[in-house]
């Protein structure tokens, strides 16, 4: 394998590509945003980053969606733009998000929407609490609803969880946090941008 193809530009998509580049790879990194990870950083920082992946020889096709796999025998070997493009590859990652997999919990009672919803203290009924990528919480500093998607977040709200259990009364008010390591450059993200710094 020597051609990869990334979908989706945001931290995870960034983050494989910069890493597969630096392992030699042939590395094309597409998406429907304008530049990388600018959903999260903003578009200033967010062209920064997407001068960074150019220098290091990644071919970026941005503000274009994926609309279908190519293969042979049962193997990929490309992607289809909507700008008509192929982009040869022996390997497709995909990252572009995540929705929650509550379908099993159907008829359970509690409470889904963009996951499973929570109080502040995780707890989706009495005696029922849910963490990480499926749990959407009440944070009582920011006054409404999150769901995150980062180990970081699964192992703090856990460590709330157990606290609860075991009969405190703590709220899970983390900041939002994320970071990456993209070539030599590492990003650290605390909050959430403003509407207007975006």
């Amino acid at each position: 394998m020597n051609k990869l193809v990334v979908i989706g530009e945001g931290v995870l998509g960034a983050e494989v590509a910069a890493t597969a580049c630096g392992m030699g790879l042939d590395v094309t990194l597409a998406g429907l945003g304008h530049a990388v990870m600018a959903d999260q950083l903003g578009g200033s920082v967010g062209t920064t980053l997407t001068s960074l992946h150019a220098r290091h020889g990644v071919r970026l096709r941005l503000g274009v969606a994926a609309e279908a796999l190519a293969g042979d025998d049962g193997r990929v070997t490309g992607v289809r733009l909507a700008s008509g493009e192929s982009l040869p590859a022996d390997a497709v990652m995909v990252a572009t998000g995540s929705r929650p997999a509550t379908g099993r919990l159907d008829g359970s009672g509690l409470a889904i929407g963009d996951g499973v919803e929570c109080d502040s203290r995780c707890r989706a009924a009495p005696d029922v609490y849910a963490v990480g990528d499926m749990a959407s919480w009440h944070h009582e500093g920011l006054g409404r609803r999150l769901r995150l998607e980062n180990r970081t977040n699964a192992v703090e709200q856990a460590q709330i969880v157990a606290a609860n259990i075991l009969g405190e009364d703590r709220p899970y008010v983390p900041i939002p946090y994320f970071w990456t390591d993209q070539y030599d450059v590492k990003i650290q993200a605390h909050g959430f941008l403003t509407p207007k710094l975006r």
